[in-house]
């Protein structure tokens, strides 16, 4: 039985000049369990090499208080009832603002599920989203 599926790409973007935006991340939301958020996050593997001035630290310190987010404010947004449009607003509010850093989360997607856990649905989705990572969860 297919199901639905909600899912953001977190972007680090070095330069708005540039117009470049590298996957770091990824946020699933499975509706019909309307229990918690899923992040999956990448480490800095990809960016180090491109950009001479990337800052480690910052970067995981941020995808930390992020991922603490998640695990903190899930269970709010679940029992307002999640819709694709207040997950957009719930990101901006509890994760991550608009513009805020040179991470930013994409607007949500929705996709049919078809695989047969929401478990493999995150591991194959994290898989083709964040290529080339070593730390992909």
């Amino acid at each position: 039985m297919n199901k639905q599926l909600y899912y953001c790409i977190l972007q680090y973007k070095h330069s708005p000049i540039l117009g470049e935006a590298i996957n770091v991340g990824i946020l699933f939301f499975f509706p019909e369990e309307q229990t918690k958020l899923f992040f999956q996050m990448a480490d800095s593997t990809r960016l180090r090499p491109i950009y001479d001035d990337f800052d480690t630290t910052y970067f995981n310190s941020i995808l930390k208080i992020i991922q603490k987010n998640v695990q903190t404010f899930s269970k709010k947004l679940c029992a307002e009832g999640t819709t694709i449009n207040n997950l957009d607003a719930f990101i901006h509010k509890y994760l991550l603002k608009k513009d805020d850093t040179v991470l930013q989360f994409s607007k949500p997607f929705s996709v049919l599920n078809t695989f047969q856990t929401n478990e493999t649905a995150v591991k194959e989705y994290t898989k083709m989203l964040l290529p080339l990572s070593d730390k992909r969860q």
